[in-house]
């Protein structure tokens, strides 16, 4: 920021003169100058200025506010600048001065008073005047702020105004300016950050006319606890106020006679309740000082959270379990939802998502080691995000499917950064990606497409399986397009292939590193082509290997293709057989190293098999920073590879690695390669014998009831070969033991993909005769139909007793009631919701004859965790963490709920009539459990999402949606063109929806519906809610014939659905040329 100011004239007052007119206040008399407050040079700024309260002889209606124009650079002549956007706000604040450069006034507190496009400032000189679209109540209870808020397009000026300081009163100034043009950074208008501070200000002159305040308004208002259906609302009062009202909406604000929806509150808060996620709201509150006496309404706005389990803390994050939470997790940034320091956890293994998730995510995403498939394709940036935001964190994550862009970039995870707008400290660690990612323009990626306006970020333990190829350039296996993401500790499996700049891990790296990477992948493409990165500006590639194929044609080389700008390329080898178009530019390790004032490339250390290439590096590269390296063959024991020459003293390619990454922080060590799983070439990883490991082996199972089920013991077979397996049958040597399938039936033969695992689950047979004590076994696992892996397996089988299991369940057969249990009899037998430790469980049986609510506590006991669930336990065989019956479930209807998280108390929990079962766990040698009931009252009424009431202008079908309330057991839809609607849509059911598609309806009506509840306590009839029809628009008209004079013209259109109609009419210069209605879709001109 520049500022231009220069003074004119000392002020030699301490205090500065105030002049108060009958219509007009004037503040400031002084005849410096400034750009404040509308800082034309910069594309977006905030300015606010403290006027002091004294300035006025008591309340008034402010009506605008005017500034004294100098012109530019103060020369007294004008050059006016285009506001795209200029706003006023006015607000009052109680201190006189800006006590930090973050000390902004709460945008709760400020009133918009004045929002016009396309404003020319600058245009004149002198007295410029601002009509407020709406006059502002000033109270005098505080001292004025004044907010001017601008965007504008380039200016090349400075438009200045008369300015006076306060020079002995302190910081009454305080402004943001923004370089970047706020249409693509996505920067808040209202600051967040710091800004600049001055003791300056514009001299203002203010229309006023005076008013008499005898009610006023809150002060301080603030919105917190915001759930997707709910939100806290607090407040301070004004001065002598003690009742206030309340209005919500998602829509107009409230006039003087708008009906409050709660009103003459004797208390500073208040809960919004029935409100629709992912909404923005705004809440108006007003002083009721009784009488038909009210202050002016003061406002805050808010949106409402994602209507999906958790709460978005680390202990209770987000819950992801279908495509429907993706859905609204996706909805959720779109409409602003704020996820920076918010933790999201997936819970299964998730398909079919369409659509990516846009909206600058910037929480924490934790894979939960489930996979999400994707079926993306089509034009723009695609992924399963389009950009990341600041702090971004995803992990234990794999992505499956197939990613094809036609226009823009292409990735697993991420797509693109976000325009021009830089984002970090992004990280995607420990994840998988197996989606095949094609784009017909430049920037593809396994994980991330184009990173360039990324950075200070990191990529880390994650391994690319899938094809990678564009139309274009820029393409690697981990990333396309990188300024500022680190890469280390990742493997590339699968091909990549494009027109330039590509590599097994990257196709560009500038001012990055690659660290301790590995590629298998073949990469093809024309130039700039490398084993681990086709191009490299800055930064290091350091202990690599590339193990792929490479098919290139100019500025390519077996570890790196074409390096600039002091790259480092250290301690990497490539044993990748490598064609090449000429050895002038492509090199068995480097391609071309281009030399530049005072930079070159730096590559040391680096070494190639034999026969890869015929030479090291390109004939024409610059070499004055290449050094120290030779071939390798294979000589006596496969894991022996001898240099050509030596090098730190040593032949052994093994030593010579470790003995360089030795000296470097963040290198791994080598190893031999003694399994064969790379081709007995050095490794990272030691690993295991080839083949199918059994984790653990041997199997100590947990102590499991006799003649009760139990969830089996995880047993992981994971692939140590360098090839795909099959896994064809599993076997026990003791027949009671058996594969426990109730998480997922197993079908023989099934795969398992080089280097990776999958989970089965071993348990005893429930219905065999069982003594106590110690049963031993051989687990026997079939692969490749001719090789058996082995594990030996042991459990020990005890004796339940009551309460420890559902077959032995404690009968609760009067509430309320309390129990006092010690634990020192009972196991820990069933994974329960919730990420609290899993311990001792207990589980009661209830038997309820009628729909109620149901109540139960643990009052003494740590990490409790408390679950219901119906007696069929939603298909599954027992207690799990999945069909446990959540805060808002059916009951035993067929629906369940998804658990969000094992949460003691359980309060009003509606149940319908049935068996259910109460599981206790915790960590305690004793517990307290309280169990009681409600009497279940009526319905909630249901609350409408779209479309609005009073909407104009719907086309069908129209999708109804709404929001059920509480306790509703069935419900009823109804429709009509008469008040109240009698046309039943869906009759009474149990199968509770929010949403319907109504088709056929006529054009231009009005239409109105409700959706009606009940339960076995009674029914609640819904509001009536409207809405207005309109024409449907056939879409699509062309001529599908060239047209020529004298000539027909065929139009054809596509037909209108959803819509009974009569048929269509042509109009030609404004006059229907067709006689009578048009059946078909199409007509000769």
């Amino acid at each position: 920021m520049r500022t231009k100011q220069f003074t004119l004239i000392l002020l030699l007052a301490l205090l500065l003169p105030y002049a108060t007119h009958a219509d007009v206040v004037s503040i400031g008399d002084g005849q410096t100058f400034s750009q404040s407050p509308f800082y034309t040079w910069d594309n977006q700024s905030w300015d606010e200025e403290i006027y002091p309260m004294s300035a006025f002889e008591g309340p008034c209606i402010i009506n605008s506010v005017s500034y004294n124009n100098l012109g530019v650079y103060a020369m007294m002549f004008p050059a006016p600048a285009v506001a795209s956007s200029l706003k006023i706000y006015l607000g009052e604040r109680t201190t006189a001065t800006h006590s930090s450069d973050t000390d902004w006034t709460p945008l709760s507190d400020l009133t918009l008073v004045y929002s016009h496009e396309n404003v020319v400032i600058g245009a004149e000189c002198g007295w410029v005047d601002y009509a407020f679209d709406e006059p502002f109540t000033y109270e005098h209870t505080g001292n004025l702020v004044i907010v001017i808020a601008c965007v504008y397009g380039f200016s090349p000026w400075d438009i200045n105004v008369y300015a006076s300081s306060f020079s002995d009163n302190g910081n009454v100034t305080l402004h943001r300016e923004l370089s970047t043009d706020p249409s693509i950074s996505g920067i808040p208008e209202y600051p967040t950050g710091a800004g600049l501070l001055s003791s300056q200000f514009a001299n203002i002159q203010l229309n006023v006319n005076q008013a008499v305040i005898t009610c006023h308004s809150p002060k301080n208002l603030a919105v917190s606890d915001i759930t997707s259906s709910s939100a806290m609302l607090t407040w301070t009062p004004g001065i002598g106020t003690s009742a206030w009202d309340v209005y919500v909406t998602d829509g107009e604000a409230p006039s003087p006679e708008t009906t409050p929806t709660a009103t003459a509150i004797t208390t500073t808060n208040y809960t919004l309740t029935g409100l629709n996620s992912l909404t923005n709201y705004s809440a108006f509150i007003r002083s009721n000082c009784g009488g038909g006496d009210v202050s002016t309404w003061k406002s805050v706005g808010f949106l409402t959270a994602l209507d999906i389990g958790g709460n978005g803390t680390l202990g209770t994050p987000f819950l992801l379990y279908t495509k429907d939470d993706i859905d609204e997790f996706s909805r959720g940034l779109t409409q602003g939802f704020d996820t920076e320091g918010k933790y999201f956890k997936v819970m299964s293994d998730i398909e079919e998502i369409t659509t990516p998730i846009v909206g600058g995510f910037r929480g924490d995403l934790n894979g939960n080691n489930h996979t999400i498939t994707l079926n993306l394709e089509g034009e723009g940036n695609l992924a399963l995000f389009t950009w990341l935001g600041d702090d971004a964190s995803i992990h234990d994550l794999t992505v499956d499917g197939y990613v094809h862009s036609t226009n823009g970039c292409a990735a697993g995870f991420v797509a693109a950064g976000y325009g021009i707008q830089f984002k970090e400290n992004v990280s995607i660690t420990d994840c998988i990606n197996r989606a095949s990612i094609a784009t017909d323009s430049d920037y593809a990626g396994g994980f991330v497409g184009n990173g360039w306006y990324i950075i200070h970020s990191n990529i880390v333990n994650c391994v690319n399986r899938g094809n990678i190829s564009a139309s274009g350039d820029l393409v690697g296996g981990i990333l396309g397009n990188s300024l500022g993401f680190e890469v280390r500790g990742c493997i590339n499996r699968g091909n990549v292939m494009g027109g330039s700049i590509c590599g097994g891990i990257a196709g560009k790296m500038q001012d990055a590193s690659i660290i301790n990477c590995a590629n298998y992948g073949q990469v093809t493409c024309s130039d700039k082509g490398g084993g681990i990165v086709g191009e490299k500006g800055g930064g290091y590639v350091g202990n690599c290997y590339n193990r792929g194929a490479l098919s290139f044609g100019t500025n390519s080389g077996g570890i790196s293709g074409y390096n600039w700008n002091l790259s480092h390329i250290e301690n990497c080898y490539n044993a990748g057989a490598m064609t090449a178009s000429n050895t002038t530019n492509c090199g068995a390790l480097s391609g071309f190293n281009r030399i530049e004032t005072y930079t070159t490339a730096h590559c040391h250390n680096n070494y190639y098999l034999e026969g890869t290439y015929s030479v090291a590096y390109g004939t024409e590269s610059d070499m004055s920073g290449t050094h120290s390296y030779t071939s390798f063959t294979q000589a006596g024991n496969l894991t022996d590879w001898t240099l050509a020459e030596p090098i730190l003293n040593t032949t052994d390619l093994l030593t010579v690695l470790n003995l360089f990454a030795s000296e470097n922080d963040g290198y791994v060590q080598w190893y031999d390669d003694i399994y064969g799983n790379n081709n007995y070439f050095p490794t990272f990883d030691q690993g295991m014998p080839q083949g199918l490991a059994i984790i653990p082996n041997p199997i100590v199972m947990a102590p499991r009831p006799i003649g009760a089920w139990m969830q089996g013991e995880q047993v992981t077979l994971s692939n140590t070969s360098q090839e795909d397996l099959q896994v064809t049958d599993i076997d026990f040597d003791n027949p009671f033991f058996v594969v426990d399938e109730s998480l997922g039936e197993i079908n023989f033969p099934f795969s398992i993909l080089s280097g990776e695992s999958r989970d089965v689950f071993v348990s005893t047979d429930v219905e065999a005769t069982l003594q106590p004590g110690t049963l031993e076994g051989l687990l026997a696992v079939v692969w490749n139909q001719i090789h058996i892996e082995l594990a030996d397996i042991e459990v020990l089988n005890y004796m339940p007793v009551s309460p420890d299991v559902v077959e032995l369940a404690a009968e609760v057969t009067t509430l309320p009631q309390t129990f006092t249990q010690s634990t020192a009899d009972l196991y820990d037998n069933y994974k329960l919701p919730g990420n609290k430790p899993d311990a001792a469980d207990a589980v009661y049986q209830l038997v309820f004859s009628e729909t109620t609510l149901f109540n139960a506590e643990v009052t003494e006991g740590s990490n409790v965790k408390l679950a219901l669930y119906a007696e069929d336990f939603a298909g599954r065989p027992g207690p799990m963490a999945d069909n446990y019956i959540g805060a808002i479930g059916i009951g035993n209807n067929g629906q369940y709920s998804i658990s969000i998280g094992g949460d003691n108390p359980i309060t009003n929990l509606m149940v319908m009539p049935g068996t259910y079962y109460l599981v206790v766990s915790t960590t305690s040698p004793q517990y307290t459990l309280q169990i009681s009931t409600n009497e279940l009252p009526l319905p909630l009424q249901a609350a409408f999402v779209a479309p609005i009431d009073g909407a104009t202008g719907i086309t069908s079908p129209v999708q109804l949606q709404w929001q059920l309330g509480s306790f509703t057991s069935e419900y009823q839809l109804l429709i009509g063109t008469t008040y109240p609607p009698n046309e039943v849509l869906v009759d009474w059911t149990t199968e509770l929806a929010e949403s319907y598609v109504v088709d056929n309806l006529h054009n231009n009506q009005i239409y109105f519906w409700r959706v009606n509840e009940r339960n076995a306590s009674g029914t609640t009839n819904g509001s009536v809610w409207g809405f207005t029809t309109t024409l449907n628009i056939p879409s699509g008209l062309h001529a599908n014939t060239p047209i020529h004079i004298g000539d027909d013209v065929l139009l054809e259109w596509n037909a209108v659905s959803g819509r009974a109609i009569v048929g269509y009419n042509v109009y030609q210069d404004g006059e229907k040329i067709n006689e009578a209605p048009i059946t078909a879709t199409e007509y000769i001109v």
